[in-house]
């Protein structure tokens, strides 16, 4: 089941079985542990310069 990564109830991403975040900055990086070459990053609006966002299990 996927996870939604929410910015004010909007859903802005969602990570896959295997799939990782964290906070870099002002963006979002996703990774996975298992593939060192696979990455994404989402850029954090300049009003959330701290980078909330929420994450829940099937919000996608």
């Amino acid at each position: 089941m996927p996870f939604a990564i929410q910015r004010k109830g909007k859903v802005i991403s969602t990570l896959e079985e295997g799939e990782e975040w964290v906070t870099v900055g002002k963006k979002i990086l996703i990774t996975m542990p298992d593939d060192p070459t696979y990455s994404r990053e989402i850029t954090v609006p300049k009003d959330d310069a701290e980078g909330l966002v929420e994450v829940w299990l099937g919000g996608a």
